[in-house]
Formats: C-alpha cells, structure tokens, sequence
C-alpha cells in the first residue's frame, strides 16, 4: 500500500501538469495551454489533435486543446469542463469537434464547437457577455449565452441527416446554416430537423413530455453513471408537409457537398476507432 501510495504521488504532479497557467506581461491577461480538461470518462474515448493523423487514448485530468475532435467508443462516455466552466458530455459512438476557441476572459470568449455524430449536453454555467459561443450540427446552428440543453446527430448511409436540440433551461437561438430557419426555444421545447441527400429540409417544434423532462433532469447517481441524453426515436422524425423549410439554392449544393464530407469525415473516424 505505501508503495502504490507513493507511485500515486509521484505520478500526481505529472497528471496535473497537464493544464498550464500564464500571465501576458504586455496586457496583464490570463493564458492557458488548454481549453479543458476531462473531468469524468467510462470506456474507450479517444483525441485526435489538429493535423495529427494519430490519436490518444484519453483518461481524467487529460487536457483538451482547440481543433481536437473527440471519439467515444461503444458503451462510452466522457465529461469535460472547460476553463470558463462550460461542462460538456458525450454520449456513446460521438465525433465531437473543438473547432475554434478563443478565451479572453470568463465572461469574454468566441467558440465554435461541431457535434460530427452521436449525443452530446451542455452546460454553459456562465452567461456570456461579450462574444459568441456556438454550437453546430449539419444543418443547424446554435448560439448560446447561458443555458442547458442536449442535441443528437445521426448520418444514414442513405445521406439523410437527422438532428434534435432540446432545451432544458435557459434560452438558446437556433438558424439554419443553409436555410430560413430562426427560432428560439424556451426551456421544456425541442427541435427536430431532417435533412435529405436530394437537399430537402423538415424541420419541427414539439414540447418535451413531462415524463422526458424528468427523466433529462435525473441526477447522476455516482461518479461513474451516464448522464441522461435524447432518444433517437425514428417515429419524431415522421414530418408531414407543414414542416418543409426553404433552402437556398446556391447554399443548397453546397450543403449537398457538406453531407458527403461529413460523411466521409465519419467514415474515417468510425473505420479508425471500430471495435
């Protein structure tokens, strides 16, 4: 036991080390080498840094950068706190993506996340004030201030693309990246958005039943458990005419084209981490 107890204390500093603090001598700002760092984690989840064709298996404390994409296995999960105290978890088989962040202070960042595939949630703890916190699946594009809420993402081999964003407190804005959509959702409402490969759009309001709203609020019940994240129940998705959404033409294509990356994205990355 005193030996396991000094290894423990001998690694300790070498885990913690992975976040470094700086201080700008020319504007008195705080810098970190990091955006995050994993606070929770079950399974197989892997890092794959920007430009770097290889990846990381990842555990508690590993820090996380910008451009890093994250790849949960079957039957895994990880929680990551960033340093503006945005906590964000993922559910099993996800490709998420720290596209871009820039933090100038806790209230004061610009960040632009994408959720590839699967399941992700969302806690922003901290009202942005100045800035823009963003958060995209394929066709929609969200912008946070404050809020909680969960989204899925989900690509057929057929090129459909099907997306949900629920709200579970707070307020959140909602816009098609190549469609007329705008919409604000208040808390307890839900979003589902179905995209063809022959560029055609549904999208759909609902309210969340009570007995879903219970059930997302759920407390953790130990360090190790899931979060609670969206079914994807195929039967939300049946749309009925009311529901089409105009798409630019122009945009349309190259939405069209958008599909077929982020699907051959998601090849690359399903073939890479199949167990």
């Amino acid at each position: 036991m005193k030996y396991l107890f000094f290894i423990a204390f001998i690694l300790s500093p070498l885990i913690n080390a992975q976040m470094k603090m700086s201080v700008d001598p020319k504007t008195s700002k705080i810098k970190y080498d990091i955006l995050g760092s994993v606070i929770n984690v079950k399974g197989d989840v892997y890092k794959q840094s920007k430009g770097d064709q290889n990846s990381t298996r990842i555990g508690l404390k590993f820090g996380i950068k910008k451009g890093d994409i994250i790849t949960t296995g079957k039957r895994s999960y990880v929680k990551m706190k960033l340093i503006d105290d945005t906590i964000i978890s993922l559910g099993p088989n996800s490709h998420f993506s720290f596209r871009n962040y820039k933090f100038e202070s806790i209230t004061d960042r610009d960040a632009a996340f994408d959720l590839l595939k699967g399941k992700m949630r969302i806690k922003v703890n901290t009202k942005i004030e100045r800035g823009n916190l963003n958060f995209n699946t394929l066709s929609l594009a969200m912008g946070v201030r404050g809020t909680e809420f969960l989204a899925t993402q989900s690509i057929s081999n057929q090129g459909d693309s099907t997306e949900q964003v629920a709200l579970l407190s707070g307020s959140i804005l909602i816009n098609g990246k190549q469609a007329k959509i705008s919409k604000k959702l208040s808390p307890g409402k839900i979003i589902r958005a179905k995209k063809t490969k022959s560029n055609k759009l549904k999208v759909k309001v609902d309210n969340l039943t009570d007995q879903e709203i219970k059930k997302l609020n759920s407390p953790e019940e130990d360090a190790n458990s899931f979060l609670q994240f969206l079914s994807e129940d195929s039967t939300k998705f049946n749309f009925n005419k009311t529901h089409d959404v105009s798409v630019d033409e122009a945009k349309g294509q190259k939405l069209k084209q958008e599909i077929l990356d982020w699907k051959d994205s998601l090849r690359k990355l399903n073939e890479k981490y199949k167990k």
